[in-house]
Protein backbone atom coordinates (compact mmCIF):
# COMPACT_ATOMS: atom_id res chain seq x y z
CA UNK A 1 0.00 0.00 0.00
CA UNK A 2 2.88 2.39 0.74
CA UNK A 3 4.18 1.95 -2.80
CA UNK A 4 0.75 2.82 -4.21
CA UNK A 5 0.54 5.82 -1.86
CA UNK A 6 3.83 7.16 -3.19
CA UNK A 7 2.69 6.54 -6.77
CA UNK A 8 -0.45 8.60 -6.07
CA UNK A 9 1.68 11.47 -4.80
CA UNK A 10 3.79 11.31 -7.97
CA UNK A 11 0.67 11.52 -10.14
CA UNK A 12 -0.37 14.75 -8.43
CA UNK A 13 3.17 16.13 -8.59
CA UNK A 14 3.28 15.37 -12.32
CA UNK A 15 -0.11 17.04 -12.85
CA UNK A 16 1.12 20.23 -11.19
CA UNK A 17 2.39 23.19 -13.18
CA UNK A 18 2.68 26.98 -12.89
CA UNK A 19 -0.88 27.58 -14.17
CA UNK A 20 -2.46 24.85 -12.11
CA UNK A 21 -3.24 21.17 -11.67
CA UNK A 22 -4.14 19.43 -14.91
CA UNK A 23 -6.74 16.70 -14.69
CA UNK A 24 -4.21 14.08 -15.73
CA UNK A 25 -0.47 13.76 -16.18
CA UNK A 26 1.54 13.02 -19.29
CA UNK A 27 1.57 14.20 -22.88
CA UNK A 28 -1.60 12.27 -23.75
CA UNK A 29 -3.49 13.40 -20.65
CA UNK A 30 -5.87 16.28 -20.22
CA UNK A 31 -4.03 19.57 -20.61
CA UNK A 32 -6.71 21.49 -18.75
CA UNK A 33 -7.46 22.48 -15.19
CA UNK A 34 -10.97 21.15 -14.50
CA UNK A 35 -12.91 22.72 -11.62
CA UNK A 36 -14.62 19.57 -10.37
CA UNK A 37 -11.53 17.37 -10.79
CA UNK A 38 -9.51 19.95 -8.87
CA UNK A 39 -12.00 20.01 -5.98
CA UNK A 40 -12.25 16.24 -5.59
CA UNK A 41 -8.49 15.72 -5.99
CA UNK A 42 -7.73 18.39 -3.38
CA UNK A 43 -10.34 17.20 -0.89
CA UNK A 44 -8.62 13.82 -1.00
CA UNK A 45 -4.99 14.87 -1.10
CA UNK A 46 -5.07 17.77 1.36
CA UNK A 47 -1.56 18.58 2.54
CA UNK A 48 -0.11 15.15 1.70
CA UNK A 49 1.73 16.45 -1.36
CA UNK A 50 3.32 19.42 0.43
CA UNK A 51 3.19 23.22 0.56
CA UNK A 52 3.94 23.72 -3.13
CA UNK A 53 0.82 21.70 -3.96
CA UNK A 54 -1.32 24.23 -2.08
CA UNK A 55 0.10 26.99 -4.30
CA UNK A 56 -0.74 24.86 -7.33
CA UNK A 57 -4.32 24.47 -6.13
CA UNK A 58 -4.64 28.23 -5.65
CA UNK A 59 -3.18 28.94 -9.10
CA UNK A 60 -5.59 26.40 -10.58
CA UNK A 61 -8.61 28.16 -9.15
CA UNK A 62 -7.29 31.56 -10.22
CA UNK A 63 -6.96 30.27 -13.79
CA UNK A 64 -10.62 29.23 -13.70
CA UNK A 65 -11.83 32.43 -12.04
CA UNK A 66 -9.94 34.54 -14.59
CA UNK A 67 -12.04 32.84 -17.29
CA UNK A 68 -15.38 33.58 -15.58
CA UNK A 69 -17.91 35.22 -17.89
CA UNK A 70 -19.79 38.43 -17.01
CA UNK A 71 -22.88 36.50 -15.92
CA UNK A 72 -20.87 34.53 -13.37
CA UNK A 73 -20.32 31.20 -15.14
CA UNK A 74 -16.99 29.59 -14.29
CA UNK A 75 -16.02 27.29 -17.18
CA UNK A 76 -15.54 23.56 -17.01
CA UNK A 77 -11.85 23.90 -17.68
CA UNK A 78 -8.98 26.10 -18.81
CA UNK A 79 -6.12 24.85 -20.99
CA UNK A 80 -2.80 25.42 -19.23
CA UNK A 81 -0.93 25.75 -22.53
CA UNK A 82 -3.00 28.48 -24.18
CA UNK A 83 -5.65 29.61 -21.67
CA UNK A 84 -8.51 28.43 -23.90
CA UNK A 85 -11.77 27.11 -22.45
CA UNK A 86 -13.23 24.00 -24.07
CA UNK A 87 -16.75 24.63 -25.30
CA UNK A 88 -17.67 21.39 -27.09
CA UNK A 89 -19.95 20.31 -24.24
CA UNK A 90 -22.99 22.15 -22.94
CA UNK A 91 -21.26 23.90 -20.10
CA UNK A 92 -20.79 23.41 -16.41
CA UNK A 93 -23.13 24.10 -13.54
CA UNK A 94 -20.98 22.41 -10.90
CA UNK A 95 -17.64 24.08 -11.74
CA UNK A 96 -19.24 27.42 -10.89
CA UNK A 97 -19.81 26.08 -7.36
CA UNK A 98 -16.67 24.08 -6.63
CA UNK A 99 -14.52 27.22 -6.51
CA UNK A 100 -16.00 27.96 -3.06
CA UNK A 101 -15.24 24.46 -1.76
CA UNK A 102 -11.69 24.46 -3.08
CA UNK A 103 -10.84 27.91 -1.74
CA UNK A 104 -12.40 27.35 1.66
CA UNK A 105 -10.49 24.10 2.04
CA UNK A 106 -7.32 25.93 1.08
CA UNK A 107 -7.92 28.66 3.67
CA UNK A 108 -8.73 26.01 6.28
CA UNK A 109 -5.50 24.09 5.74
CA UNK A 110 -3.35 27.23 5.38
CA UNK A 111 -5.00 30.41 6.73
CA UNK A 112 -2.43 32.65 5.05
CA UNK A 113 -4.30 32.04 1.79
CA UNK A 114 -7.26 34.01 3.14
CA UNK A 115 -5.70 37.34 2.13
CA UNK A 116 -5.03 36.02 -1.38
CA UNK A 117 -8.56 34.66 -1.73
CA UNK A 118 -10.40 37.76 -0.49
CA UNK A 119 -10.14 39.79 -3.73
CA UNK A 120 -12.00 36.98 -5.50
CA UNK A 121 -15.00 37.07 -3.12
CA UNK A 122 -17.22 39.14 -5.47
CA UNK A 123 -16.60 36.61 -8.24
CA UNK A 124 -17.56 33.72 -5.98
CA UNK A 125 -20.81 35.49 -5.08
CA UNK A 126 -21.48 36.11 -8.77
CA UNK A 127 -20.97 32.42 -9.57
CA UNK A 128 -23.68 31.49 -7.08
CA UNK A 129 -25.93 34.10 -8.65
CA UNK A 130 -25.43 32.42 -12.02
CA UNK A 131 -26.46 29.05 -10.60
CA UNK A 132 -29.50 30.67 -8.94
CA UNK A 133 -30.59 31.70 -12.42
CA UNK A 134 -30.94 28.04 -13.36
CA UNK A 135 -34.04 27.77 -11.17
CA UNK A 136 -36.42 28.18 -14.08
CA UNK A 137 -39.62 27.35 -12.15
CA UNK A 138 -38.82 29.15 -8.89
CA UNK A 139 -39.00 25.98 -6.79
CA UNK A 140 -35.74 26.63 -4.97
CA UNK A 141 -33.74 24.04 -6.94
CA UNK A 142 -31.79 24.41 -10.22
CA UNK A 143 -32.95 22.74 -13.42
CA UNK A 144 -30.49 21.71 -16.12
CA UNK A 145 -30.38 19.95 -19.49
CA UNK A 146 -28.09 16.96 -19.92
CA UNK A 147 -24.30 17.21 -20.14
CA UNK A 148 -24.00 20.11 -17.69
CA UNK A 149 -22.45 18.37 -14.70
CA UNK A 150 -20.00 15.55 -14.01
CA UNK A 151 -22.22 12.86 -15.59
CA UNK A 152 -21.53 14.34 -19.03
CA UNK A 153 -24.00 13.02 -21.61
CA UNK A 154 -25.76 10.55 -19.30
CA UNK A 155 -29.53 10.92 -18.94
CA UNK A 156 -29.49 13.12 -15.79
CA UNK A 157 -31.67 16.15 -16.47
CA UNK A 158 -34.16 18.49 -14.87
CA UNK A 159 -33.50 18.80 -11.14
CA UNK A 160 -30.59 16.45 -10.41
CA UNK A 161 -29.58 15.00 -7.06
CA UNK A 162 -25.87 15.49 -7.66
CA UNK A 163 -26.09 19.19 -8.53
CA UNK A 164 -28.48 19.99 -5.68
CA UNK A 165 -26.25 18.23 -3.14
CA UNK A 166 -23.16 20.00 -4.51
CA UNK A 167 -25.04 23.31 -4.28
CA UNK A 168 -25.82 22.66 -0.61
CA UNK A 169 -22.22 21.62 0.17
CA UNK A 170 -20.80 24.66 -1.58
CA UNK A 171 -23.22 27.03 0.17
CA UNK A 172 -21.86 25.58 3.40
CA UNK A 173 -18.34 26.25 2.06
CA UNK A 174 -19.32 29.85 1.23
CA UNK A 175 -20.63 30.32 4.77
CA UNK A 176 -17.34 29.07 6.22
CA UNK A 177 -15.29 31.19 3.83
CA UNK A 178 -17.41 34.28 4.54
CA UNK A 179 -16.64 33.91 8.24
CA UNK A 180 -12.92 33.63 7.52
CA UNK A 181 -12.95 36.71 5.28
CA UNK A 182 -15.20 38.89 7.46
CA UNK A 183 -18.39 38.71 5.41
CA UNK A 184 -21.94 37.74 6.37
CA UNK A 185 -22.21 33.94 6.45
CA UNK A 186 -25.90 33.73 7.36
CA UNK A 187 -27.43 33.86 3.84
CA UNK A 188 -25.28 30.97 2.66
CA UNK A 189 -25.82 28.87 5.79
CA UNK A 190 -29.59 29.45 5.52
CA UNK A 191 -29.60 28.53 1.84
CA UNK A 192 -27.72 25.29 2.57
CA UNK A 193 -30.27 24.37 5.25
CA UNK A 194 -33.18 25.15 2.92
CA UNK A 195 -31.63 23.02 0.20
CA UNK A 196 -31.26 20.10 2.61
CA UNK A 197 -34.98 20.24 3.35
CA UNK A 198 -35.97 20.53 -0.32
CA UNK A 199 -33.65 17.69 -1.39
CA UNK A 200 -35.17 15.34 1.17
CA UNK A 201 -38.65 16.14 -0.12
CA UNK A 202 -37.92 16.20 -3.85
CA UNK A 203 -35.68 13.14 -4.20
CA UNK A 204 -37.18 10.66 -1.72
CA UNK A 205 -39.48 8.08 -3.32
CA UNK A 206 -42.03 7.98 -0.51
CA UNK A 207 -45.70 8.93 -0.52
CA UNK A 208 -45.30 11.40 2.34
CA UNK A 209 -42.53 13.15 0.39
CA UNK A 210 -44.74 13.26 -2.71
CA UNK A 211 -47.50 14.84 -0.63
CA UNK A 212 -45.06 17.38 0.84
CA UNK A 213 -43.67 18.18 -2.61
CA UNK A 214 -47.16 18.69 -4.00
CA UNK A 215 -48.23 20.84 -1.05
CA UNK A 216 -45.13 22.99 -1.45
CA UNK A 217 -45.76 23.35 -5.19
CA UNK A 218 -49.38 24.44 -4.73
CA UNK A 219 -48.40 26.87 -1.97
CA UNK A 220 -45.94 28.52 -4.36
CA UNK A 221 -48.16 28.58 -7.45
CA UNK A 222 -46.37 25.66 -9.12
CA UNK A 223 -49.26 23.21 -9.34
CA UNK A 224 -48.35 22.22 -12.90
CA UNK A 225 -45.06 20.84 -11.56
CA UNK A 226 -46.72 19.06 -8.65
CA UNK A 227 -47.11 15.72 -10.44
CA UNK A 228 -43.44 15.30 -11.36
CA UNK A 229 -43.04 12.13 -9.30
CA UNK A 230 -46.67 11.21 -8.73
CA UNK A 231 -47.18 9.24 -11.94
CA UNK A 232 -44.06 7.15 -11.29
CA UNK A 233 -43.50 6.90 -7.55
CA UNK A 234 -45.99 4.07 -6.99
CA UNK A 235 -43.86 1.87 -9.25
CA UNK A 236 -40.79 2.15 -7.05
CA UNK A 237 -42.09 3.11 -3.62
CA UNK A 238 -39.73 3.43 -0.65
CA UNK A 239 -36.46 3.19 -2.54
CA UNK A 240 -33.48 2.85 -0.15
CA UNK A 241 -31.72 5.72 -1.93
CA UNK A 242 -32.45 9.10 -3.49
CA UNK A 243 -33.86 9.48 -6.99
CA UNK A 244 -31.14 10.64 -9.43
CA UNK A 245 -33.23 13.29 -11.20
CA UNK A 246 -36.76 14.68 -11.30
CA UNK A 247 -38.07 16.53 -14.34
CA UNK A 248 -41.48 17.73 -15.51
CA UNK A 249 -43.71 14.68 -14.84
CA UNK A 250 -40.75 12.32 -15.22
CA UNK A 251 -37.95 11.03 -13.03
CA UNK A 252 -35.13 8.50 -12.95
CA UNK A 253 -34.98 5.70 -10.41
CA UNK A 254 -31.50 4.19 -10.70
CA UNK A 255 -28.87 4.51 -7.99
CA UNK A 256 -26.62 7.52 -8.64
CA UNK A 257 -23.60 6.56 -6.55
CA UNK A 258 -21.88 9.95 -6.48
CA UNK A 259 -25.02 11.92 -5.66
CA UNK A 260 -25.96 9.51 -2.87
CA UNK A 261 -22.52 9.26 -1.27
CA UNK A 262 -22.18 13.05 -1.27
CA UNK A 263 -25.60 13.24 0.41
CA UNK A 264 -24.26 10.90 3.10
CA UNK A 265 -21.00 12.82 3.57
CA UNK A 266 -22.78 16.19 3.73
CA UNK A 267 -25.33 15.04 6.30
CA UNK A 268 -28.20 15.73 3.91
CA UNK A 269 -29.16 12.08 4.43
CA UNK A 270 -29.85 11.55 8.12
CA UNK A 271 -28.09 8.70 9.92
CA UNK A 272 -30.89 6.21 9.32
CA UNK A 273 -31.24 6.92 5.60
CA UNK A 274 -27.45 7.09 5.18
CA UNK A 275 -27.28 3.55 6.55
CA UNK A 276 -29.95 2.47 4.05
CA UNK A 277 -27.93 3.98 1.20
CA UNK A 278 -24.75 2.16 2.23
CA UNK A 279 -26.68 -1.07 2.80
CA UNK A 280 -28.10 -0.83 -0.71
CA UNK A 281 -24.64 -0.22 -2.16
CA UNK A 282 -23.37 -3.26 -0.28
CA UNK A 283 -26.25 -5.42 -1.51
CA UNK A 284 -25.73 -4.61 -5.19
CA UNK A 285 -21.92 -4.76 -4.90
CA UNK A 286 -21.45 -1.16 -5.95
CA UNK A 287 -17.72 -1.54 -5.20
CA UNK A 288 -17.36 -4.55 -7.53
CA UNK A 289 -15.36 -5.32 -9.54
CA UNK A 290 -13.72 -2.07 -8.40
CA UNK A 291 -14.90 0.86 -6.29
CA UNK A 292 -17.23 2.31 -7.33
CA UNK A 293 -19.65 1.85 -10.19
CA UNK A 294 -21.27 5.15 -11.19
CA UNK A 295 -24.84 3.86 -11.44
CA UNK A 296 -26.88 0.76 -10.73
CA UNK A 297 -28.52 -0.61 -12.76
CA UNK A 298 -26.91 0.47 -16.01
CA UNK A 299 -28.87 1.67 -19.02
CA UNK A 300 -29.34 -0.74 -21.92
CA UNK A 301 -30.60 0.00 -25.45
CA UNK A 302 -34.39 0.13 -25.37
CA UNK A 303 -34.53 0.90 -21.65
CA UNK A 304 -36.06 4.07 -20.17
CA UNK A 305 -32.69 5.68 -19.43
CA UNK A 306 -31.04 4.78 -22.73
CA UNK A 307 -30.22 7.40 -25.36
CA UNK A 308 -28.65 6.65 -28.71
CA UNK A 309 -26.02 9.30 -28.09
CA UNK A 310 -24.44 6.88 -25.58
CA UNK A 311 -22.82 5.32 -28.62
CA UNK A 312 -20.75 8.51 -29.12
CA UNK A 313 -17.07 7.56 -28.99
CA UNK A 314 -18.28 4.16 -27.74
CA UNK A 315 -18.23 5.64 -24.25
CA UNK A 316 -21.76 5.31 -22.94
CA UNK A 317 -22.37 1.65 -23.65
CA UNK A 318 -23.30 -0.55 -20.67
CA UNK A 319 -20.72 -0.92 -17.89
CA UNK A 320 -18.37 1.81 -19.03
CA UNK A 321 -17.77 5.51 -18.49
CA UNK A 322 -20.74 7.13 -16.71
CA UNK A 323 -23.04 4.22 -17.67
CA UNK A 324 -21.87 1.98 -14.84
CA UNK A 325 -18.10 2.22 -15.20
CA UNK A 326 -15.97 2.05 -12.04
CA UNK A 327 -14.61 5.45 -10.92
CA UNK A 328 -11.80 5.43 -8.34
CA UNK A 329 -12.55 8.96 -7.11
CA UNK A 330 -16.07 7.82 -6.17
CA UNK A 331 -14.55 4.76 -4.53
CA UNK A 332 -12.48 7.01 -2.29
CA UNK A 333 -15.62 8.84 -1.15
CA UNK A 334 -17.37 5.53 -0.49
CA UNK A 335 -14.51 4.45 1.80
CA UNK A 336 -14.82 7.70 3.80
CA UNK A 337 -18.59 7.23 4.12
CA UNK A 338 -18.20 3.66 5.36
CA UNK A 339 -15.62 4.76 7.92
CA UNK A 340 -17.80 7.66 9.06
CA UNK A 341 -20.79 5.40 9.65
CA UNK A 342 -18.80 2.98 11.80
CA UNK A 343 -18.12 0.25 9.23
CA UNK A 344 -14.31 -0.03 9.40
CA UNK A 345 -14.11 -3.61 8.09
CA UNK A 346 -16.15 -2.73 5.02
CA UNK A 347 -14.05 0.42 4.56
CA UNK A 348 -10.84 -1.64 4.68
CA UNK A 349 -12.23 -4.09 2.14
CA UNK A 350 -13.25 -1.33 -0.26
CA UNK A 351 -9.87 0.38 0.17
CA UNK A 352 -8.15 -2.86 -0.85
CA UNK A 353 -10.35 -2.95 -3.93
CA UNK A 354 -9.55 0.69 -4.63
CA UNK A 355 -5.84 -0.02 -4.45
CA UNK A 356 -6.28 -2.84 -6.94
CA UNK A 357 -8.23 -0.49 -9.22
CA UNK A 358 -5.61 2.25 -9.36
CA UNK A 359 -2.86 -0.33 -9.87
CA UNK A 360 -4.43 -2.04 -12.90
CA UNK A 361 -1.80 -1.59 -15.64
CA UNK A 362 -2.58 -0.27 -19.10
CA UNK A 363 -1.15 -2.23 -22.00
CA UNK A 364 2.40 -3.38 -21.44
CA UNK A 365 3.09 -0.76 -18.79
CA UNK A 366 3.31 -2.32 -15.33
CA UNK A 367 3.07 0.98 -13.46
CA UNK A 368 -0.11 1.88 -11.52
CA UNK A 369 -2.41 3.56 -14.05
CA UNK A 370 -4.72 5.60 -11.79
CA UNK A 371 -7.24 5.37 -14.62
CA UNK A 372 -10.10 7.79 -15.07
CA UNK A 373 -12.51 4.84 -14.95
CA UNK A 374 -12.50 1.07 -15.45
CA UNK A 375 -14.87 -1.20 -17.36
CA UNK A 376 -17.20 -2.87 -14.86
CA UNK A 377 -17.11 -6.26 -16.61
CA UNK A 378 -13.61 -6.61 -18.05
CA UNK A 379 -11.95 -4.57 -15.30
CA UNK A 380 -9.76 -2.89 -17.91
CA UNK A 381 -8.84 0.80 -17.55
CA UNK A 382 -10.61 3.37 -19.70
CA UNK A 383 -10.42 7.10 -20.26
CA UNK A 384 -7.19 8.97 -19.59
CA UNK A 385 -4.32 7.64 -17.54
CA UNK A 386 -2.81 9.07 -14.33
CA UNK A 387 -5.87 11.05 -13.30
CA UNK A 388 -5.52 13.62 -10.51
CA UNK A 389 -8.89 12.86 -8.91
CA UNK A 390 -8.22 9.11 -9.00
CA UNK A 391 -4.96 9.70 -7.14
CA UNK A 392 -6.62 12.17 -4.75
CA UNK A 393 -9.49 9.78 -4.10
CA UNK A 394 -7.06 7.03 -3.13
CA UNK A 395 -5.08 9.34 -0.84
CA UNK A 396 -8.27 10.56 0.83
CA UNK A 397 -9.41 6.99 1.48
CA UNK A 398 -6.03 6.12 2.99
CA UNK A 399 -6.13 9.19 5.24
CA UNK A 400 -9.64 8.32 6.44
CA UNK A 401 -8.54 4.87 7.61
CA UNK A 402 -5.01 5.65 8.78
CA UNK A 403 -5.58 9.00 10.46
CA UNK A 404 -9.35 9.34 10.81
CA UNK A 405 -9.16 12.30 8.44
CA UNK A 406 -12.58 13.23 7.02
CA UNK A 407 -12.52 16.71 5.41
CA UNK A 408 -16.17 16.39 4.36
CA UNK A 409 -17.18 16.70 8.02
CA UNK A 410 -16.53 20.43 7.72
CA UNK A 411 -19.23 20.69 5.06
CA UNK A 412 -22.06 18.94 6.85
CA UNK A 413 -25.28 20.84 6.29
CA UNK A 414 -27.24 21.45 9.49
Amino acid sequence: MQTTFQAALRVLQDCAGPRGLTASAGARGYRQVWGRDLAFAFMGAGTAVGREFLETVFNSQVSLLNAQNPAGLIPNNVNVDNGACDSWCNGSADASLFAALTLDRLATLEPVFGAKIKPFWPQLVRSFGWVAGLDINNDGLPEIPGAVDWSDFYSNRGTTLYLCVVLAICNRAMARLATKLGYDAQPFAAHAAALKERINIRFRARLDCVDQDRAWAFAHGLQFWAAEKLTHVGTFMNLPHYLPWVDYRACGHYFDTLGNVLAVLSGIADESFAAEILDYGEMVGIDLPFPCRAVDPVAYPGGPDWMDMYHNFGLGRPHQYVNGGCWPFIGGLWVIALQRLGRPQAAQRVLRGLEQAVCVPRGEDAAPDFAEWLHAVSGRPGGRTRQAWSAGGYLGACAALREGNDPWQDYRVE
